[in-house]
């Protein structure tokens, strides 16, 4: 899909554009899910999670190339491991994002303030340039919000607000046909 006057105009204000991943740009297959969950109860590390469990969701790669071809920096805000950077890449999201900050690195999960707080220090920006998009309210939403972000939801729209979608695939026809009001 091409940028239209519309999405650019969307997105106008942003330099920042932070994804979450599991269940944003990524699914998980539920019984591997279950699988690596009661391992990790057990205290059984390093199952390899990479790309035999992990299906897009649909139109996360598409969103994902219209941030970037807009000029924004793209980048990655999520309660993940270390192991994240090698699911992207196998899941042929290599050298799609600017950064990826996980909650590991970070030393907090979100919605802690901090870690919505490093990219826009590393990035010298400020709070009302930066976008996060996500499925969670508590974390991803109002995580966000409450860091002076602007946040979107894609939870099967179930969020109550016109920052909801129902899927990344009726954001992005959002981002290109309507004026979101922030």
């Amino acid at each position: 899909m091409s940028l239209t006057s519309q999405f650019v105009a969307n997105l106008k204000r942003f330099r920042l554009v932070t994804f979450d991943v599991t269940d944003t740009l990524l699914r998980l297959e539920d019984p591997l899910f279950r699988y690596h969950r009661t391992a990790e109860e057990f205290g059984v590390t390093g199952v390899d999670r990479r790309r035999a469990g992990w299906n897009h969701v649909d139109g996360a790669q598409e969103l994902v190339q219209c941030v970037r071809d807009a000029g924004k920096c793209v980048g990655i805000i999520s309660n993940f491991d270390p192991s994240l950077p090698k699911v992207l890449d196998s899941m042929d999201f290599a050298g799609k994002f600017d950064f990826i900050l996980t909650s590991y690195e970070a030393g907090v999960m979100k919605p802690h303030p901090a870690i919505f707080e490093i990219p826009l220090e590393r990035l010298q920006i400020t709070a009302d340039q930066a976008l996060h998009i996500g499925n969670k309210p508590d974390l991803d939403y109002e995580g966000a919000r409450n860091c002076g972000w602007s946040g979107l939801l894609v939870n099967g729209g179930t969020g109550g607000h016109h920052h909801s979608f129902a899927t990344l695939s009726h954001l992005l026809e959002a981002l290109n046909t309507q004026q979101i009001q922030w």
